[in-house]
């Protein structure tokens, strides 16, 4: 008897799969439920097979990965750069695109895509990419016994999405960032005592990885410095955060501290010492809501704290932490002023940033256009100042300039 007669050719009776079967989309969108993910367009009916998700940057090449699910990060359905990314993606042999639904007609890119032979699944734009691709990942690729059903695992509980991928492989499971920091882990009985993956005990005292000892933080900031380099520290905690601010004050150098998501009261006014700049990224606020809700109960308000932070005195700039979320800067303007991304009330308001203080901290401090300056400029079709922020990521741009030479300018 082979491997392959011993692996089902279609879902088992509880609607469940095995791997290294490679399910249909039918299987794929059963199992993770219509709110995570749904079909504008399948050819034949839904039939097709899938291999793992891949996520798209794009300002990336596209490679071929036969079969594959692109997960096309920044993609605006309604631009002709969407379509050419589908065609491309069919060209290279991916069996399917994920795209965002952001309210836009969908129908010009179905079109495309049943002329292209590939299916375009839909997700809906609260939830997290880097959440949709272990979905998609353990969904289609899950070892060893069957799968669990993850149309359960509410949008953003990270620690819900550990438990389901932990049932699916059968051991303990941690949800890391690209630099190792803990997102979220599970505690399934049984799976603890023993496991490498993560930490056997819980509770308020658990806190995220420590990748830089202080002493090494500083030993390496005061190497960077004296040879010209301003220092870059990765810092999401409040711990983290202080720890950071320690060694620049210690040092005595400029430089940033990236994401700051959650700071301690104290440690608000210390951002505001002169050459310190505080790199965030908005559009994790709406995305991680209610993780932060869950797991920081009673401190969100130190949460994504835009305006406590420009009310300090801080030097706030804007990005994007693209791909994981879309590279569009106005998308993360927008979440800094309404401090939600779709029908959810706002979180935290009182955090709101207001519009020129948002385009300032995305224009590196600069408020507005003055003789000698950079000619690095965006020109719109519309004032930003004339719509709701909800508004801004669709707004029309007529042309951009990078020190002065046009990068791209609209054709009449």
């Amino acid at each position: 008897m082979s491997a392959s007669d011993l692996m089902p050719d279609g879902p088992m009776p509880d609607g469940s799969m095995t791997v290294p079967y490679h399910p249909p989309l039918r299987q794929v969108l059963e199992t993770l439920g219509g709110h995570v993910l749904s079909a504008a367009y399948a050819p034949d009916g839904e039939a097709v097979t899938l291999r793992e998700p891949i996520v798209h940057d794009p300002e990336d090449p596209l490679d071929e990965r036969p079969g594959c699910v692109l997960l096309a990060v920044g993609a605006r359905v309604t631009s002709p750069d969407a379509h050419d990314l589908v065609r491309q993606a069919a060209r290279l042999g991916y069996h399917a695109v994920v795209v965002k639904d952001r309210g836009a007609d969908l129908g010009p890119l179905v079109d495309t895509a049943k002329n292209a032979g590939i299916a375009l699944l839909i997700a809906p734009q609260r939830i997290p990419w880097r959440q949709l691709d272990a979905l998609l990942t353990a969904a289609i690729s899950g070892p060893g016994s069957a799968t669990t059903t993850y149309s359960t695992v509410a949008i953003g509980d990270l620690f819900a999405l550990a438990n389901a991928i932990a049932a699916t492989i059968g051991g303990a499971t941690t949800i890391e960032d690209p630099q190792g920091n803990v997102l979220g882990y599970s505690n399934i009985p049984g799976q603890e005592k023993g496991s490498p993956a993560r930490p056997a005990h819980r509770g308020a005292d658990m806190r995220g990885r420590l990748e830089t000892p202080p002493g090494e933080l500083y030993d390496t900031m005061s190497l960077a410095w004296s040879n010209g380099v301003e220092p870059a520290v990765h810092a999401i905690g409040d711990l983290a955060a202080s720890i950071a601010l320690d060694a620049f004050e210690r040092v005595g150098c400029a430089g940033r501290i990236e994401h700051a998501q959650l700071l301690r009261a104290a440690d608000f006014a210390r951002f505001a010492r002169p050459g310190l700049i505080a790199g965030v990224q908005p559009a994790h606020a709406p995305d991680d809501r209610e993780v932060a809700d869950r797991h920081w109960a009673g401190r969100t308000h130190r949460a994504f704290a835009y305006a406590d932070l420009l009310d300090a005195g801080a030097a706030l700039e804007l990005g994007s932490d693209a791909p994981v979320a879309p590279l569009d800067p106005w998308d993360g303007m927008a979440a800094a002023i309404a401090r939600t991304d779709d029908e959810r009330p706002p979180w935290h308001s009182e955090q709101a940033v207001p519009l020129p203080a948002a385009l300032a901290a995305a224009s590196r401090g600069r408020h507005g256009v003055k003789p000698g300056d950079p000619a690095d400029l965006v020109i719109t079709a519309t004032d930003p100042a004339d719509l709701d922020p909800a508004a801004l990521p669709g707004m029309e741009v007529l042309g951009t300039l990078l020190n002065g030479r046009w990068t791209y300018r609209q054709q009449s």
